[in-house]
């Protein structure tokens, strides 16, 4: 694209100029409109008269996901010319391969005075529709699991309400996909924002793009043979922080936008992808514990019902429920279990369960973090404890984890509705001493967790947010944790 742009030359200052004379004159039009440049970039023009030299400076006029000036290095410019017949401004921009417009500003010095031309560039990318619907398969949630072996989240990303990249990973791309499949996995759990993602709140609009964009990710899952789950995770805390407090139409109502808007996108997969109505619904266990229980439960088939409204591949899909806190022992009280919500489609429910146990040993952060005398455990497992180290875990022993796993077989596998033990993972100690000793403690505690869980009827999906795998290409950080999981793998069945 060439194009010299040469207008009836006006003299007025704009925003980024209070001159108390004028030594520049650039076409008012542009000043007004800008410069439209298309997704296919080019090269343009304009002619500045000044009675003196000029400079130009380019600046983004756009934000990135942090809120930071975006890169402006897809526009330069060059400036030619003199006094008597005007500087010509060249404008030279690269192919828009985004998928949003972008733009930036062009100003235009001249000694105390200056002009700012906007150049505004479309993008070529169009939203796609979703693809034709697969077939899918009508087998039991029973049968499904069978076709899993372990599962792993890609944590810290596409929940993360300020944006894909807002907590320090990279975009998800397709080799790390490929690299989660390299390692042993053949399921993965896709945490999910979709409250910090609307356009129209009034409607309960998600974006479409990003809608697009959850697609895609499940897309890369699937085209490997793998198993995808998809959530709507803490997103801020609108449905699982609130389920505590008296029921809310409001939050009803999102719940079912979403859901249908979610399951409409995504509707085109076959049985590889399930759906997951929540992450950690809130509890209280106070008086309003059963308050907690039954508002947990009525967003839960708020859930199944817009998704089965959907139709289509739908109808059979595989449907994921939280227990309250995603906790085990909550999971099989009465309140719960006795009153889970409804499934008009036999067969395709699963019920969700944490396991961060010991949490001094897994989550802690730091000493006294939760309340005075906690200490941070960097050892777990008889054969890893350190002699005369305040930093044993002693609690919640390889024992202690077969008997939580073997309460969600009794209460839910042996009727026929598997466990997804949704989350599991042990922190990494980089301050440890000696360093062996933790790394083996937490090969252990992986191996011990995967085996309980499995042999137990729960298909487990390990917590990851880049510390134990390269988000680049997905091979292992720390090949000891990975090994730990397979490991657990090798050694246990599922029970049916």
């Amino acid at each position: 694209m060439s194009l010299a742009v040469v207008l009836p030359f006006a003299s007025c200052s704009d925003d980024d100029n209070d001159s108390r004379f004028e030594t520049i004159d650039i076409p008012s039009e542009l000043l007004a409109e800008g410069i439209a440049v298309e997704p296919a970039g080019g090269i343009t023009s304009f002619v500045a008269k000044s009675s003196v030299p000029v400079q130009t400076r380019v600046e983004s006029a756009d934000v990135d996901e942090e809120g930071n000036p975006a890169d402006a290095s897809w526009l330069t410019t060059s400036v030619a010319g003199d006094i008597a017949n005007g500087y010509t401004v060249t404008v030279t921009t690269q192919p828009n391969e985004g998928k949003t417009a972008r733009s930036a500003k062009v100003h235009v010095f001249a000694q105390n005075v200056a002009r700012t031309v906007l150049v505004k560039q479309t993008s070529a990318y169009v939203v796609p529709e979703p693809g034709p619907d697969a077939t899918i398969k009508d087998i039991s949630a029973i049968d499904l699991v069978k076709l899993m072996t372990t599962g792993i989240n890609i944590g810290n990303t596409m929940e993360v309400p300020s944006g894909e990249t807002g907590w320090g990973n990279p975009k998800v791309n397709q080799d790390y996909i490929k690299g989660l499949k390299a390692l042993g996995f053949n399921a993965v759990r896709v945490p999910c924002a979709w409250d910090s993602h609307v356009t129209d709140k009034n409607k309960n609009t998600i974006d479409p793009d990003w809608l697009a964009r959850v697609d895609e990710v499940v897309g890369w899952i699937v085209a490997e043979d793998m198993y995808a789950i998809v959530n709507i995770h803490w997103d801020g805390g609108w449905l699982e922080n609130n389920v505590q407090n008296a029921y809310s139409e409001e939050i009803n109502k999102k719940q079912h936008d979403y859901w249908t808007q979610i399951a409409g996108q995504l509707k085109h997969y076959d049985e590889h992808l399930l759906f997951a109505g929540m992450n950690e619904p809130g509890y209280n266990t106070d008086a309003q514990a059963e308050q907690s229980v039954q508002n947990i439960i009525k967003y839960q088939q708020t859930f199944i019902n817009a998704v089965r409204a959907t139709g289509g591949n739908n109808s059979l899909r595989h449907l994921v429920v939280q227990a309250p806190s995603t906790n085990i022992d909550l999971s099989v009280k009465d309140n719960y279990i006795k009153h889970m919500p409804v499934d008009p489609v036999s067969g395709k429910l699963f019920v969700e369960v944490h396991f961060y146990d010991p949490s001094d040993f897994t989550i802690l952060e730091k000493d006294n973090d939760w309340f005075q005398g906690s200490r941070v455990k960097w050892f777990w497992g008889a054969a890893n404890l350190v002699a005369g180290s305040d930093r044993n875990s002693t609690g919640h022993d390889e024992n202690s984890v077969a008997t939580q796993f073997a309460k969600m077989k009794s209460a839910y596998a042996d009727k026929g509705i598997p466990v997804i033990l949704g989350e599991y993972s042990s922190a990494i100690r980089a301050n440890a001493t000696p360093l062996d000793k933790h790394e083996a403690s937490r090969a252990l505690w992986n191996e011990v967790v995967t085996r309980e869980a499995r042999k137990n009827g729960c298909i487990p999906f390990y917590w990851e947010t880049g510390g134990d795998i390269s988000r680049t290409d997905g091979k292992a950080k720390c090949q000891y944790a990975i090994d730990g999981i397979m490991r657990g793998v090798q050694a246990s069945a599922y029970p049916f």
